[in-house]
């Protein structure tokens, strides 16, 4: 299983127009994704946002990059033209914990 971060900040002011569209488009978007087991959007207190995506297998995660549906979804949000500075991704291997519903690997 992977997890897979992306984080970003939001101009400031436009922060709900953000998280409406994190919650609408970007998680409609997540749920159709072959191998994504599901998305939390969140929002750090050093005012940070992130969507953290779970996937079965990381061929499932390389895949995202190709997607019609996610290609769409950036150029929707970037010509929404509410974020700022430079946006990461961060990918890890799961290797234990609980999630109701969800097979977590016990190692790598």
């Amino acid at each position: 299983m992977i997890a897979r971060i992306w984080t970003t900040r939001v101009i400031a002011g436009r922060e709900s127009e953000y998280q409406q569209f994190a919650n609408t488009r970007s998680t409609e978007m997540f749920k159709q994704q072959p191998g994504c087991l599901g998305v939390l959007m969140l929002r750090g207190a050093d005012g940070t946002f992130s969507a953290l995506s779970l996937w079965h297998s990381s061929t499932d995660a390389d895949a995202l990059a190709n997607s019609e549906s996610y290609l769409a979804t950036v150029a929707a949000l970037n010509q929404l033209s509410v974020l700022t500075g430079e946006s990461t991704v961060v990918r890890f291997q799961v290797h234990g914990g609980s999630l109701p519903g969800v097979t977590v690997p016990d190692s790598p």
